[in-house]
């Protein structure tokens, strides 16, 4: 499930709420992974204003636990997308026109306020 949003906070606090692990990955999956805070998400999204149809070098994974299997966002989309609801687990994607795009096997409770992207590709 693909989902497009403008705004940070939704997403933020469900990460704190629920005491999730934020991880940086570079999107080509060649360098190692990056601890980072929730407050990364809104990072994310301030950078996304100025893209212009370029990309980040980085992807978020946002899980309960740390993973650390090093993977390209092309394969890290495929595997959320297939994971079953018995895990929390989804991708934070900069859009390159405005916006973070968020990736998920499940509907989750941020992504009800959020506009359909599955037009969206990595």
């Amino acid at each position: 499930m693909r989902f497009i949003h403008h705004r940070a906070a939704d997403i933020r606090e469900y990460v704190e709420n629920n005491g999730l692990c934020v991880v940086k990955w570079s999107s080509d999956g060649k360098s190692p992974l990056e601890i980072a805070t929730p407050s990364a998400i809104d990072g994310m999204l301030e950078q996304s204003h100025s893209l212009w149809g370029l990309a980040l070098p980085y992807f978020m994974s946002v899980s309960e636990t740390i993973e650390t299997e090093q993977v390209t966002l092309a394969e890290a989309v495929a595997g959320v997308e297939a994971a079953t609801a018995s895990a929390v687990k989804f991708l934070l994607v900069a859009y390159q026109d405005d916006g973070i795009i968020s990736v998920s096997g499940t509907m989750l409770p941020f992504q009800t306020s959020a506009e359909r992207a599955e037009w969206w590709r990595p």
